[in-house]
């Protein structure tokens, strides 16, 4: 079978046909892909609409994703505040004007698709999927999050989240402290030991980001300044500045108040304040989402779950460290941010044009992308908003399907949907899901007897009795064998931050 399809620059699929020798030219609308998991036998098939196993059939033995949408229609691009988009000549994002966010958050188009699920008889599950609507189907909920109006796509973050100030040369504002999506960044994380800020005054010449930032220590990185006060050059107590800075595997930041502090070598300042160290957690990634503009915020756990099926259709499997690469999972724990930037190896441009593949380094060190989104596991821990784990009164709350819910550390009542399930409370790699209607989608274990090997391949952190725990998903960058895909952890409150936790920005708009 060769699949024949039009592409355009603004990263759609218009048109398209199958060609077979077997049965001449064959036009489709939208087809309907499904896959079955029978964990009973532990084993995954591909379906038709009817739930018959379609595995040796010929027309749906390799297909071609790329052609079809949503699979075809997921292409980065360039996506400013208000929602404007800029798409490149591939999925991959060849021929954008940069990737390192001058021009805007690299994000990955999600085109609005129809899903339906089935458990046709004990511990076998179903999902189908189509751009178009089929019967029993619904459109997912991922594409009315954030004000409850059906959209044509949602946007998810390329990269995982950064830090940047958006604002120059004015007194100091929080609503200008937001997310990014970039190349060549580190990701935002931190408990006070990742990234820094420090108030500057005598100001020397302008600096530029990514500068080499020395006082009392050296080996730190400008991530984003901001000049308060005065001019650079100025030389005088009333010329002020803030600068953000990092060290990469550090877990502790030497600069002193009153340090002379250069930039690559030059003098830059002296500080009138010892450095702040950030803490980077769930709510305080979700304002600095939500302060980029209407529609943004950190990534729900329905815009998660939607490309999380995705894999499952798409590769008819679940050991996702398999069929695309195992991530960034088997480095040393290190100290301070010990995993790597984003776009490391060269992974912009070794990944296919299709936006799968992985970086030029070593499986297990080198990041790995599906279809745009690098790092979908492994090199840090995401926070995934919109979910709440109770053990009293027992029972999961998802951020509400029909998107009229509000964004919270702990979701307000009118804002959820509430489970039948309870939280378990045993660690373990997953061997079983949960499959009632608000779950369906979404799935949360409800049993750890698997290996790295069987059933979902990855590991569940589970809920801790007498606690609201919030949602973490990949796995970090020496999880080894217990990231992937299916890998949870929701053993943690709101409040938790570290080294290896951080965020990815969305947009639903």
């Amino acid at each position: 079978m060769t699949l024949v399809y039009e592409p355009h620059g603004d990263g759609t699929l218009r048109s398209y046909e199958e060609r077979s020798p077997l049965m001449g030219t064959l036009h489709y609308g939208a087809p309907i892909f499904g896959v079955e998991w029978n964990q009973n036998t532990d084993e995954w098939h591909r379906i038709d609409q009817y739930g018959a196993d379609i595995h040796d059939n010929w027309k749906f033995d390799q297909v071609d994703f790329d052609a079809y949408w949503p699979w075809g229609g997921m292409w980065r691009c360039l996506l400013d505040p208000a929602g404007t988009a800029i798409y490149g000549l591939n999925a991959r994002g060849d021929g954008l004007p940069a990737l390192d966010g001058s021009e805007g958050r690299v994000m990955v188009r999600i085109p609005r698709f129809y899903v339906k699920s089935a458990n046709p008889s004990a511990n076998v599950y179903q999902w189908w999927v189509s751009a178009e609507m089929f019967p029993g189907a619904v459109v997912h909920p991922a594409f009315f999050q954030r004000g409850g109006v059906e959209l044509d796509q949602v946007y998810v973050g390329a990269y995982l989240a950064d830090f940047e100030y958006d604002g120059a040369d004015e007194a100091y504002n929080a609503a200008h402290e937001k997310l990014h999506s970039r190349s060549g960044f580190q990701p935002y994380t931190g408990s006070l030991d990742c990234v820094w800020s420090i108030p500057i005054d005598d100001l020397g010449a302008e600096p530029a980001l990514g500068a080499t930032i020395a006082g009392t220590e050296g080996g730190f990185l400008l991530i984003d300044y901001l000049k308060t006060a005065g001019a650079w050059s100025g030389g005088g107590a009333g010329d002020t500045a803030i600068l953000w800075v990092r060290k990469p595997g550090d877990a502790t930041c030497g600069l002193l108040n009153g340090d002379a502090i250069t930039a690559d070598a030059a003098a830059l300042g002296n500080a009138t304040a010892g450095p702040t160290g950030r803490t980077v957690t769930l709510g305080h990634c979700r304002t600095l989402g939500e302060n980029i503009g209407a529609g943004w915020g950190e990534q729900s756990i329905w815009c998660y779950s939607a490309w999380k099926l995705l894999t499952y259709i798409e590769y008819a499997d679940a050991d996702s460290q398999t069929f695309i690469g195992r991530g960034v999972v088997d480095d040393a724990a290190g100290t301070g941010f010990a995993g790597e930037l984003n776009g490391a190896d060269n992974t912009d441009t070794n990944i296919g044009t299709n936006g799968t593949g992985a970086g030029t380094g070593v499986d297990g060190h080198t990041p790995v992308v599906y279809r745009g989104i690098e790092n979908p596991w492994g090199n840090i821990w995401t926070y995934v908003d919109g979910y709440n784990a109770l053990d009293a009164p027992g029972n999961y709350r998802i951020i509400k399907r029909d998107g009229t819910g509000t964004f919270a550390d702990t979701l307000a009542a009118g804002s959820y949907e509430t489970s039948t399930a309870a939280p378990i409370v045993a660690d373990g790699y997953i061997s079983n899901i949960v499959y009632e209607d608000l779950l369906a989608l979404l799935f949360i274990p409800s049993a750890v007897a698997g290996a790295a090997n069987t059933y979902l391949h990855d590991y569940f952190y589970a809920h801790d009795a007498g606690e609201t725990n919030i949602l973490l998903a990949g796995g970090f960058w020496s999880n080894g064998d217990r990231a992937g895909v299916a890998c949870l952890a929701s053993g943690n409150v709101a409040a938790v931050a570290g080294r290896d936790v951080g965020a990815r920005v969305e947009f639903a708009g």
